[in-house]
Order: structure tokens, then sequence, then C-alpha cells
């Protein structure tokens, strides 16, 4: 508590005041850019990749659905190679996409960390207790730190916002997660600094 009213007489004695807010917004835009430049590219690789499997697996598939059915006619061999040809580009589609897939649900999971940390920011800014994503915050920093008020958690906030911590220079803004686990470290070092004195 003591640091925070600290750090606010500085922020206020010196008449700074920054805001990360803008720096977010930055940051959600460029990740929802990488996130459509990244689902166009899956899409063509999948197009590529489908075409270029199902035609020679297919055209392999039905000479040795051929050779295999003997006296069979040429639609078995062409229903031969059409199965197993989607079978095996099946498989090779999967392979293609899966991680870009996996790449495309990351970015996701970040633009939505990003855009509840500049909800809550912009809730602090505006003292706004009754929004979800601070009352959120508020709940899981509050199972380490039992006596802690709203008020103080958005003086914290505020008093970090107008330092720029939540939005370090050439790094990614801090999403939900992270602002959660910075604040459960400023208060626990806090609670350590209240014992010793």
């Amino acid at each position: 508590m003591k640091k925070t009213i600290l750090m606010l007489i500085i922020v206020f004695a010196s008449n700074l005041y920054a805001n990360c807010l803008p720096k977010i917004q930055e940051d959600i835009k460029l990740k929802e850019q990488k996130l459509l430049f990244s689902k166009l590219k899956q899409k063509k690789a999948i197009k590529v990749t489908a075409l270029s499997t199902f035609i020679p697996a297919s055209i392999f598939w039905g000479v040795m659905g051929k050779l295999l059915i003997d006296g069979g006619t040429i639609l078995s061999s062409v229903a031969v190679g059409a199965t197993f040809g989607t079978v095996v580009t099946g498989g090779v589609v999967g392979v293609v996409a899966i991680p870009m897939i996996t790449y495309n649900q990351i970015l996701k999971g970040k633009i939505r960390g990003l855009k509840k940390s500049f909800e809550v920011i912009q809730a602090s800014e505006d003292y706004d207790y009754s929004n979800p994503q601070l009352r959120r915050l508020y709940k899981k920093v509050l199972r380490k730190h039992k006596s802690l008020t709203v008020e103080e958690l958005v003086s914290i906030i505020n008093t970090e916002n107008v330092m720029t911590t939540f939005c370090p220079e050439n790094q990614i803004s801090f999403t939900f997660n992270k602002l959660k686990r910075y604040l459960n470290k400023e208060l626990t070092q806090e609670d350590q600094l209240n014992l010793v004195f």
C-alpha cells in the first residue's frame, strides 16, 4: 500500500500522464492482421496440397486397382483410385493444416487476452467497478491477497498504466493472464515489504 501511495505521489507530482490503451489497440490490430493473413495462407496451402496430392494419388491407386481387380472395368478402377486418393489427400492435408490451425488458435487467444486487458485498464480509468473483466481480475487476485479491495486494485492498475508498465517498448502489451500474474507478483512483493516494516 505504501508503495502504491508513493507511486501516485511521484506520478502526480511530475504531471506525467501516459496511457497504454492506444498501444494495446495497436497490438490488437496487428494481431488481427496477422490472423487474417494466416487464414488466407492456410486456405491457399490446403487447396494447393489437396490438388497436388489428390490427382497423382488417384491415378496411382486407379492403376493399382485395375491391376489388382483382374477383369475389372475402368469404372471400378476409377472408384478405387478416387477412394484411396481421397484418403491419402485427407492425411496430407491434415498434416499441412494442423500446425496452421494451431497457430491461428494461439493468435485468437492472444487477441482475446489483449482485448480483456484493454477492457480492464479502461474500466479502471473510468472507475467502473461493475465491469465484468475487472471483477474477474479482482476475484483472481483476491485468492492470494485476501485483504485487497477493488479500489486498491484499481489504484494499482491506474498507477502502473500511467507508468506504462503494461505496454513495454518493443514488446507486446500485457494480455489478461500476464496482467494478473504481474499484479500478483507486485502485491506479493508489497506484502513482504509490509511484513519487514
